[in-house]
């Protein structure tokens, strides 16, 4: 049932009970139904409009300021290939540590010897890879 026809009914309901001290509870709790149905639908608009509204506000303001907002743009772009070309031979080096680590052993060997050390503060073995692994795009998940 859509959000509208939910409230459109817990109104009608709300108004429809005679006043006892029952149905001021059903009241209270159709209220408390409508602050959540509205809490939900702002939510919902803002998670669905805040990046294209950031987006725009970006570009609102650079058209304001007299920014050629297009050329910027391309130059930011090609600055940002550029460096993720000079970074590529690093991830691919520790993409390539950690595989080898992980097929010869290594990593489970590690988390084998410092789990029961690490247990006690909370933290269980079957997680310790994920420590030790460098941020490289969820590589830790696939352990």
């Amino acid at each position: 049932m859509r959000s509208s026809a939910r409230f459109a009914r817990v109104v009608r309901l709300e108004h429809s009970l005679p006043d006892t001290e029952i149905d001021s509870g059903f009241r209270s709790l159709a209220r408390h139904a409508i602050a959540v149905e509205l809490v939900e639908t702002v939510a919902l608009f803002l998670l669905a409009w805040i990046l294209p509204g950031l987006i725009m506000g970006m570009l609102l303001i650079g058209v304001i300021r007299g920014v050629k907002v297009y050329e910027v743009f391309i130059k930011g772009a090609k600055e940002g290939f550029t460096m993720a070309t000079s970074i590529m031979p690093y991830l691919v080096a520790i993409l390539v540590a950690v595989g080898m680590l992980r097929a010869s052993g290594g990593l489970g060997a590690l988390t084998g010897t410092l789990g029961p050390y690490t247990e006690p503060l909370g933290m269980p073995g079957e997680v310790l890879p994920l420590a030790f692994l460098p941020a490289t795009g969820h590589e830790g998940e696939l352990l």
